[in-house]
């Protein structure tokens, strides 16, 4: 099955709306050029219009690394291209700078320095929902920190019998059998997983979805209330929750009974998605049926 998803960039909000207090231990940016965030507190982080792609000079040998161009630095970039593209680089470097900068101790005052990363700018729009492949990895861009899983999961027929509701509600059908139906398509995912989604290792989703298997064989066919609460959560439940955090796009299930309490499918980095040289960025038709590739390690530095 063909699906593309439509990329977009983003307007609007500059920052998020919570301020927080200058005691709040996070990040902050200022409220306005005059007040410090020392004193006032701040935003704690501003909306991305789009992102780039950059490639860190560091022992490595080069890292890529993705990072968010805020909406509040738009204005300025576009008219720095229309003057030049060195004044357009010069001020795309001023605004990925500070994010890339590493704290380091200062030995004679004790204060934590931001120290600058050289770094060269590879592609300086990328937008949301931009398709990478990445070795066995497949994913959209959900932001210069969150992926999106882009790869397909195809469970068998008997898998997708056993899911549809004239199975489940079939009288001619005993519980015992919906019961082992239900296991045996909990083993489908799992094999599908162990195998094509190594995405799935942040976080430690894919160790811990083979952990909860146990959890999963006792409980429930179906979820039980009392009054109007949920007591218990059954099998059919927890495997609607697996498939939405799988599916090929942003959504992400509960798995809590499973023991894992990260929303499932919430692939997540914080210090910024990194790629490898050989990364793969798809450019796709809106039909799909057109697409050009761009490796990475074929891309000149922007000059």
């Amino acid at each position: 099955m063909l699906i593309s998803q439509e990329v977009y960039t983003r307007s609007g909000a500059l920052f998020d709306q919570t301020i927080y207090p200058a005691n709040s231990g996070k990040k902050l940016i200022p409220l306005k050029q005059n007040k410090t965030t020392a004193i006032y507190g701040g935003y704690s982080g501003s909306k991305a219009a789009y992102m780039s792609i950059i490639r860190l000079r560091d022992k490595k040998g080069g890292t890529y690394r993705i990072v968010g161009i805020p909406v509040r630095a738009v204005n300025k970039l576009n008219q720095a291209k229309k003057k030049s593209n060195e004044k357009y680089l010069a001020e795309l470097k001023a605004v990925i700078e500070p994010q890339i900068a590493k704290t380091k101790k200062d030995r004679k005052t004790g204060q934590r320095v931001l120290v600058p990363q050289e770094f060269d700018v590879i592609i300086p729009e990328v937008m949301y929902r931009q398709l990478i492949v990445d070795g066995d990895q497949k994913f959209t861009l959900g932001s210069s920190t969150y992926q999106y899983n882009a790869r397909q999961l195809v469970l068998d027929s008997e898998s997708l019998v056993t899911l549809s509701k004239n199975f489940i509600e079939s009288n001619s059908v005993t519980s015992e059998i919906k019961n082992n139906r239900l296991i045996k398509v909990y083993d489908d995912i799992l094999d599908k997983v162990n195998k094509y989604f190594s995405l799935y290792d942040k976080n430690k989703f894919r160790q811990r979805l083979n952990e909860g298997r146990e959890k999963f064989i006792r409980l429930p066919i179906d979820s039980k209330f009392k009054n109007n609460k949920k007591i218990a959560v059954g099998k059919r439940e927890i495997l609607q929750n697996i498939l939405i955090g799988l599916h090929d796009n942003a959504g992400m299930g509960n798995l809590k009974v499973l023991g894992i309490n990260t929303p499932f499918g919430m692939i997540q980095t914080s210090n910024g998605i990194t790629l490898s040289p050989n990364a793969c960025l798809i450019y796709q038709s809106p039909t799909g049926l057109f697409e050009r590739k761009v490796y990475l390690n074929t891309i000149s530095s922007l000059k």
